[in-house]
């Protein structure tokens, strides 16, 4: 289904039809969610695009080289339960882009070009088993950022990147991994507000997990804002732990999870 006008502003998805890729170039808004088969046309610009969604399109695996220099009005990208195993270098052409999704994806790493989206606002890359590799760098070159999740991500922020999360001023929601006690400890007094989403794993030899609002010599000290903002938590096993424990009621009966809507002890 197109709309009217100038140029056709929609290309909307309609499963019994096969997309023509010319269409794409006269569209300012394209959703092909759950559409079978679809592609991203190899020779096609795009300088109309504002918004392009191909949620749940798993025949999707790549975006052609050169496709995001022909489209540098996107503002709005979603490619989350796709195929997309990486992102091309000339993403960078992206210059207006504020959301960027490849939740539920297999990609493997971020092109050091995403340091120069300076608009982007909201960037979700979670539930991405394979991804590994974040250019030293990027996460602090992204200083619009409100949103940054990588909850259950295979890339796990460590205590020098932490460091960057720290110059995000205007970060909102942050979720996480982390596979390192130092990390973990640092991620939990992280200035701010932020933290939503946290996955503890992989940590060796601890054997006690205890998250209170107080310092102890074997535990985590969380304060009372933050664990009440703390929407969900995931703690995998980890052979050396044998106790968990959350909580400190003597210290301050108001210290809480009251926000958390997921705890999975796998």
């Amino acid at each position: 289904k197109q709309g009217g006008g100038p140029h056709k502003k929609w290309l909307l998805s309609d499963r019994t039809k096969p997309v023509d890729p010319k269409e794409w170039s006269t569209a300012e808004r394209i959703c092909l969610n759950g559409k079978y088969g679809i592609e991203i046309p190899d020779s096609c610009s795009c300088p109309h695009l504002l918004t392009l969604t191909l949620v749940r399109n798993s025949k999707v695996h790549k975006v052609p080289a050169g496709f995001f220099a022909t489209a540098p009005s996107l503002t709005y990208l979603d490619l989350s339960y796709t195929g997309i195993q990486e992102l091309p270098s000339d993403v960078g052409a992206l210059v207006n882009l504020q959301f960027l999704s490849v939740n539920h994806t297999p990609i493997c790493s971020l092109p050091i070009e995403l340091q120069l989206l300076k608009k982007l606002r909201y960037l979700y890359l979670g539930f991405t088993g394979h991804l590994r590799t974040i250019p030293d760098g990027t996460i602090s070159a992204l200083s619009a950022l409100k949103v940054l999740d990588m909850y259950d991500s295979a890339f796990s922020l460590t205590y020098a990147r932490i460091d960057e999360l720290e110059r995000l001023t205007s970060l909102q929601f942050l979720g996480c991994s982390i596979t390192n006690r130092d990390s973990l400890k640092r991620i939990l007094r992280l200035p701010g507000h932020s933290l939503r989403s946290l996955k503890i794993g992989g940590i060796e030899s601890l054997k006690r997990l205890h998250v209170s609002p107080v310092e102890s010599l074997d535990g985590f000290q969380i304060a009372k804002t933050r664990a009440q903002q703390l929407e969900r938590l995931r703690v995998e096993v980890m052979e050396s732990l044998e106790e968990i424990m959350m909580g400190e009621i003597n210290v301050d009966p108001d210290w809480q999870f009251q926000s958390l809507v997921e705890l999975l002890l796998l």
